[in-house]
This record gives C-alpha cells, structure tokens and sequence, in this order.
C-alpha cells in the first residue's frame, strides 16, 4: 500500500507455503479477507505483496491468472523474493535456504525468471536474492563462476527491473557495508543493490544509520536472551536461527553445552522472523528490533532518509512456532495484527 510519505509497503508471500497456482489464491483470498476485516481503513486500499514461489512452481503459473487474482483481490506487485528458491515451509530448510548459490546457473536461471514474471506482470520492481552463497561456500573456481553469473544477470535483466542482495548472518556477505564496497565492482548497469534485513542487521550488530542505495528493505524482528534464559529459544526444525553476541557466535540455536561457558549476563541476539506486534514470547525472551525502529523513525521524520523507490516489505515467516498458527487462515489472521501494529506506529502513516 501507498504510505503518505510515498513509500510502497509490502506483505512478502513466503509466510505462506506456496506450492502452485491454487495455494497462491487461496493466499490472496485469506490474507486479503483477514487484513481488511482487521483494519477497515484498509477496505478499499489497495494492498502491495511480494510475491514468492518456489522454482518448481514458478514455470507453471502465467502471469494472466495472477493478475485477475490481483484485480480479484485488490493488490498489486511490486517486489519478488527469490531468496528460497525450493520449499520453504515443513521440511527442514537450514542449510538449504542457501542452495543453489551465485555459482550454481540455477540461481541465475531462476532469478532471470522471477525477473521476467514481475516485468510482465507489473512492468517494474525489485527482486531480492541471498548474498552470493554461504560463508566459505565458493572455491576458486566457484568464485569465477559466480562472477560469469553476476555478470549476465546485470545485462539480461528487463528494464525497470532491479536485484538485491540480502546480506544475513554467516554468509558471504553479512553487513551491507562490505556488500556495497563489494557491488561497486560488479554493478555495470545500476540494477543491482541491497536489501536490508532488519532483524538480520540487529544480530550482526551492525548499526545503520544510511540508507541510501537501499532498493528493498525487510522490516522484520527478531529476539534477544541472556544466556541463563537461552533455553527459552524455540526449537525449530524448519530454519536456522543464528546467535551472536559480543563474543560469541553460533550457526544456529545454541545447545546446552554451547551455553555453559558463558556468563550468565551474557545477551545473546537470535535471527527469528516473529511477528512485529510482538506476540507473546517465551519466558526470557524480548524482542530485537533496534534496526525496525530506526527505520520507522526515518520514515516518520525524515522523509528523505529513505529514497522513494525502495520497497518496504514485511516478511514474517516463522509463525509456525505458534503450534496455532500453521493453516493459512491462522497465519492471514497474525498478518492482520501485524497491519494493525504498523498502522498505530508514527512512521507508517496512510
């Protein structure tokens, strides 16, 4: 939706498991539906969406049947996440969030598509991607391959269309300061740029204060724990969820025994994509959002802190903890609460 600053807000669609094209209207229907019934000054606003499908999937949905869900429903589409490129939901991701890398042609592949798809749906946009590979993923060779990759990427993309990295802990690009130094290099059209996590910024401990040369940026909170209260971290199967702290760093939730060494004082900052209302945590946790209330405050007081084309774009996706919240009514129903959280901060006026 169009905020009153100028700036589009968005709800990315990998908080739904998307499979083909009749779990994507099923999708609109309910999140749709539930946002409105939510917040009525949204009834007849039209609402933004990232849309996210996994590559399977991708070739098999034409853009004509999901422009009349969009018509249908009231939305548009001004971003994509090309981020998860297979399943993302109910099998373990992990690792795999990663897979293909910048090496590997799939990734291309699938990023030109995703690329073509929102060019002939919407005629513009940006699409964001993960930050080359994983830490220490790339060989020599590898690295060459991914140059090649980066290369055609910035000369077939369509006009109109940008990519983003998205810098996120333990890879190979995990603050945005290294990435743009990194994309001076290997930008010869301008269409390539960065996508700012905020709970991915918070758990690095990066602090940003400059968001120029942003092209999307993921509002999103994570959580913090002192170590005596680490146990309180959901167990989750599905995804990682990075740890750091001032001296310390963990690929994912820290064990018991990760745990025993440290002070008991020690804050532990957690990736965990909870809702931004801030449902009800687990005894010791607290939310993790330094990055999310910067960049409400710069929307809110300094209308050109963030360039008009940058996306914002809500991604929620780890509902699942919530052992009720797993059908998409349930999860459309959390969606609309976080619309509603959004719409009473002072950044995010209509």
């Amino acid at each position: 939706m169009r905020l009153a600053s100028g700036h589009t807000l968005a709800y990315c669609f990998n908080a739904f498991r998307i499979s083909d094209f009749t779990t994507l209207a099923y999708a609109m229907s309910t999140f749709s539906r539930a946002v409105r019934a939510e917040n009525p000054q949204l009834r007849d606003v039209p609402l933004a969406i990232g849309l996210w499908f996994p590559a399977r999937a991708l070739t098999q949905i034409s853009v004509h049947a999901v422009r009349e869900l969009l018509d249908q429903h009231n939305l548009y589409v001004p971003t994509m996440n090309a981020f998860p490129y297979g399943e993302f939901h109910a099998e373990p991701v992990k690792y795999n969030a990663y897979c293909p890398n910048w090496a590997d042609p799939a990734r291309l592949n699938y990023t030109l598509e995703c690329a073509r798809f929102l060019h002939a749906l919407s005629g513009h946009g940006t699409i964001s991607t993960l930050p080359i590979a994983y830490k220490n993923a790339l060989t020599p060779s590898d690295y060459a391959q991914m140059e090649v990759h980066l290369r055609l990427l910035a000369e077939q993309l369509p006009e109109g269309i940008t990519v983003a990295f998205e810098p996120e802990p333990d890879c190979m690009f995990e603050r945005t300061d290294a990435l743009r130094n990194f994309l001076q290099s290997h930008n010869p059209r301008g269409n390539l740029g960065i996508c700012l996590d905020t709970c991915h910024a918070d758990v690095v401990g990066e602090s940003i204060d400059n968001f120029d040369g942003l092209l999307k940026i993921q509002l999103t909170a994570g959580c913090q724990v002192t170590a005596q209260n680490a146990g309180s971290i959901p167990l989750d199967p599905i995804y990682l969820h990075q740890t750091r702290g001032d001296t310390v760093a963990f690929a994912d939730r820290p064990t018991a025994e990760d745990i025993a060494p440290l002070p008991l004082e020690t804050m532990l900052r957690v990736h965990f994509h909870q809702g931004l209302f801030i449902p009800p945590l687990p005894n010791g946790l607290s939310p993790l959002n330094v990055t999310l209330n910067r960049v409400l405050s710069a929307l809110q007081s300094q209308k050109n802190a963030i360039n008009l084309q940058t996306v914002l774009e809500v991604e929620t996706y780890a509902w699942h903890i919530n052992k009720d919240v797993f059908t998409f009514d349930a999860i459309a129903t959390q969606i609309a609460k976080e619309y509603s959280w959004l719409l009473q901060s002072p950044g995010i006026p209509l």
